[in-house]
């Protein structure tokens, strides 16, 4: 920053996830006694609040001044959202201003979307011959507890969902050049299909982690011409019972999404329409404990020989 009085300013402290990264920037500062940060937020009151149950324990909407603050001061700017648009958008109207700033703006820094993104990057390294495609499964895990998700994750869904017509008209004005056809092509996917891989049912996702592998591909494509890699991502889940609930749940969200209304109802009793799924609580300590995520990807690669082999090969997260 200009007055370079804090290394990092943590925004939006006094929500769940803020809370829980407060806990962890603490643990940092131990072991980095001259690191200097602080909170910032709308509400001094919450933000003195999250200090004191930070001592007891041991982006749609604001997320564009905060943005603008980092370039204006010189400042690198690190987010954990993950709504399409709001980074698609934040690529058009910001890259080449933080670029002259030599300011850094990273997003979707978080489970949405390193585990895909920086996936794909690795085995790209790691396999011999060319990385033609990566499938990545994603699943979750959680203990006798259950498990709950925090309202903050719901709210952005709808909002992705109730906006939805707005990532057309943002890529049209990206004016992308068409990338180079990548062969073999994935295969089709059913709208339900059984993995041998993972030991489960899966179900396609048009998920924030396709935007940021893709950009990241065309990225790459453009400045070092490389080949780019074809990305397709699932959700999968062991029992078809479980995954069926899930699709219930996730139909019924984007349903109401779509009506103002519905909104209001998701927003004001979110446990009742989403059957328990997401809260204003969001998880307890015990299920948070218990629960856990893993991601698997199925790779890809051609050969540079004579016979052009290709094979398939695994890497599990």
């Amino acid at each position: 920053m200009a007055s370079e009085e804090f290394d990092i300013v943590l925004f939006g402290a006094s929500g769940f996830t803020g809370k829980h990264c407060v806990i962890q920037l603490a643990e940092v500062c131990k072991e980095n006694p001259g690191l200097k940060w602080a909170v910032a937020g709308r509400n001094e009151e919450k933000l003195r609040n999250v200090v004191d149950w930070a001592e007891r324990k041991q982006y749609r909407f604001y997320g564009v001044p905060v943005v603008e603050a980092c370039i204006r001061n010189k400042c690198h700017h690190i987010d954990i959202s993950g709504e399409i648009q709001f980074l698609e958008k934040l690529q058009l109207d910001y890259h080449e201003t933080a670029k002259k700033a030599g300011v850094y703006i990273v997003e979707a820094c978080g489970f949405d979307s390193i585990p895909s993104d920086l996936g794909v990057l690795f085995v790209k390294k790691q396999f011999p011959g060319i990385l033609n495609s990566v499938e990545g499964y994603q699943a979750s895990h959680h203990g006798p507890e259950g498990t709950t998700l925090n309202f903050g994750t719901l709210n952005s869904a709808v909002h992705v969902v109730a906006n939805r017509n707005e990532i057309k008209e943002i890529r049209e004005r990206f004016h992308y050049a068409p990338l180079p056809e990548c062969k073999p092509k994935l295969k089709p996917r059913g709208p339900l299909f059984y993995s041998d891989l993972c030991g489960g049912w899966c179900i396609p996702l048009n998920s924030t982690d396709a935007s940021v592998v893709n950009r990241s591909q065309r990225y790459l494509y453009e400045t070092e011409k490389e080949r780019p890699v074809q990305y397709r991502q699932s959700y999968t889940r062991r029992s078809f019972l479980s995954l069926m609930s899930f699709i219930f749940v996730m139909i019924n969200i984007g349903i109401l999404s779509i009506f103002r209304c519905g909104r209001k109802l998701l927003s004001k009793y979110p446990k009742v329409f989403t059957f328990g799924v997401f809260s204003h609580e969001g998880p307890t300590e015990a299920q948070m404990a218990t629960t856990s995520f893993t991601f698997t990807s199925e790779v890809e690669v051609s050969h540079l020989n004579l016979s052009k082999s290709r094979e398939k090969k695994i890497w599990r997260s």
